[in-house]
């Protein structure tokens, strides 16, 4: 039985709704009442992102790996209190260097499928990749800028990547680090601001409607095997959510970061 499902379940469930709270905190941010403009240019964007990735899916990919570097690395380096650019290219590298180069034989056939079938050489420059990648990490270490939590969390996920298949490896670090690490974030931000019955429901319609169109984008991208459908769906609607986000994230809301406007 093909249990992929499970962490593709995990992902839809908890990693796509860390980003449903981007409205309540632009709006928190801004101090505007209305989110129209909010909901119109995120879901403008969302919809020029997908448009793009059918007329160019590698390159597309290529952009996706490229941002996701960047936010993910931010998001683990301010949980340690860390916004520099070593600790952002050192974390910030897991997903789409590390762990293709680990499992390169596993990692191929879905960099393929979310790139529509095309072939991709991103499995080959991860393997050239993860040498500089080695090199951040013992400058990292002769700077002394880890602590032994940081050490843990990178060996062990990268033994993790290493022995499990890529998917369950991605929703480890998608779920478990990288969506806890941005709600709470989110959460310690909000706390100097209401966070009412209004606020839960947006929440949870802003959960939810994403994770519909992705499962109808999975019947869609494949009708006879759901399951690899839903796989290739799953990551181009992470990338569609991905661009706002990080612009808004990365850009605009100081999560974890100092601000003297908005203390953490």
């Amino acid at each position: 039985m093909n249990l992929l499902w499970i962490p593709l379940l995990a992902i839809l469930l908890v990693g796509i709704p860390h980003g449903a709270l981007d409205a309540i905190l632009i709006r928190k941010v801004s101090g505007s009442r209305s989110s129209i403009w909010f909901y119109s240019s995120y879901l403008l964007l969302c919809v020029a992102v997908v448009a793009v990735w059918f007329q160019a899916p590698v390159v597309s990919l290529a952009f996706f790996l490229l941002i996701s570097l960047w936010h993910f690395g931010g998001a683990d380096a301010r949980g340690y209190g860390d916004d520099h650019w070593l600790s952002r290219l050192v974390h910030g590298s897991m997903i789409p260097i590390v762990l293709p180069a680990l499992q390169p034989e596993a990692v191929a056939p879905l960099f393929r499928l979310v790139a529509l079938q095309n072939e991709t050489p991103f499995v080959q420059w991860a393997q050239i990749l993860i040498w500089p990648w080695a090199a951040l990490l013992l400058l990292k270490v002769i700077r002394k800028e880890f602590c032994k939590r940081e050490i843990l969390e990178l060996g062990g996920l990268s033994l993790f990547f290493w022995l499990a298949d890529p998917i369950y490896s991605f929703a480890l670090y998608f779920c478990g680090l990288h969506s806890m690490r941005h709600f709470q974030q989110s959460f310690q931000f909000l706390s100097r601001n209401r966070f009412g019955k209004k606020e839960t429901i947006e929440f949870a319609i802003l959960s939810g409607v994403p994770i519909l169109m992705i499962l109808l984008g999975g019947a869609m991208l494949d009708e006879a095997q759901w399951l690899q459908g839903l796989t290739g769906s799953v990551f181009i609607g992470l990338a569609a959510l991905t661009v706002p986000h990080m612009i808004l994230i990365d850009g605009w809301v100081p999560l974890g970061k100092p601000d003297s406007g908005h203390s953490t």
